[in-house]
């Protein structure tokens, strides 16, 4: 049983996706991403603020003595940030973009995500598709 309900869930990734501005047919695109976002909420490993960041709590924190334990995501980046965090990754390393992306939303190294659980960072992952310029 979670944590939050299936429909609160619902109305607050619809809530940020609308903040975001996210068209129709890209929300059709990413529907499993959508209803991913929706089950960490309503387990509770993801909080939508006021401010519409993304609050992560890490089921397996991460950083030295596993300090880390949870990641927040700006809601919206700029162009200029996402080619900073880009430097040096190659057009055709997907895993590196969405890490990098990852990277300019929550402000942490990559070197520290690097360290994420596969659990964790699928939630990173289905945040930083909305994020990747088309």
């Amino acid at each position: 049983m979670g944590v939050v309900s299936k429909e609160i869930a619902e109305q607050e990734v619809i809530k940020w996706l609308d903040y975001k501005r996210v068209k129709d047919n890209t929300r059709e695109s990413y529907k499993s991403a959508i209803e991913e976002l929706q089950t960490a909420i309503e387990l509770g490993e993801l909080v939508l603020n006021e401010n519409f960041e993304f609050e992560q709590k890490l089921v397996f924190p991460v950083g030295n003595d596993s300090n880390i334990d949870k990641l927040v995501f700006k809601p919206r980046l700029n162009i200029g940030e996402i080619q900073k965090a880009m430097k040096g990754v190659k057009s055709d390393d997907a895993q590196g973009m969405v890490m990098s992306i990852v990277s300019a939303l929550t402000v942490q190294t990559t070197g520290i995500l690097k360290q994420l659980d596969t659990q964790d960072y699928g939630v990173c992952q289905n945040i930083a598709l909305f994020f990747i310029p088309k």
